[in-house]
């Protein structure tokens, strides 16, 4: 009926192929959210506090804010925000951050540090469960292939 194609071959092709790709995407989200995590607690422990005016919402989860420094320079950064957050924000809203004093690192928005760990919570845990099963997976097709299904041994042979 399909000639050539081996429907069954394919099927378990992409569903191995699949294995390992899930796998990368769980530990990249997995990385960047310990960095944002990381990131956000160094800057609340060594930060200088501002007072910053939304410029522009990015997306659901991060807006554009500007502020000046201790010198008095204008200064522009990328903020996470909760989705809530980025939804209510109007352009020009006086906000509290703290910002990096090397600015090296993203400023944070001090209304939404404990939204941010929530969310950081979950993506990590989420993370951490979906690297964890694929990598049970991969042992298990590994086992399985490498070791072979046997049939089981009749008596007397």
């Amino acid at each position: 009926m399909f000639g050539s194609f081996n429907l069954i071959g394919s099927i378990r092709f992409n569903f191995l192929a699949g294995i390992p790709f899930l796998l990368i995407i769980s530990l990249c989200s997995l990385y960047w959210n310990l960095v944002e995590q990381k990131h956000r607690a160094v800057v609340l422990a060594n930060g200088k506090d501002a007072r910053a005016s939304l410029q522009r919402i990015l997306d659901v989860e991060s807006a554009i804010v500007d502020w000046r420094d201790f010198s008095g320079a204008p200064r522009t950064g990328q903020a996470y925000t909760g989705k809530s957050f980025a939804r209510l924000l109007r352009d020009r809203q006086d906000i509290a951050i703290k910002y990096d004093a090397n600015f090296v690192l993203e400023p944070v928005i001090l209304s939404e540090v404990a939204e941010r760990d929530r969310v950081n919570r979950f993506w990590i845990m989420s993370d951490l469960w979906v690297a964890f099963t694929m990598i049970l997976v991969c042992v298990m097709f590994g086992v399985f292939k490498f070791r072979g299904a046997r049939p089981p041994r009749v008596a007397g042979q």
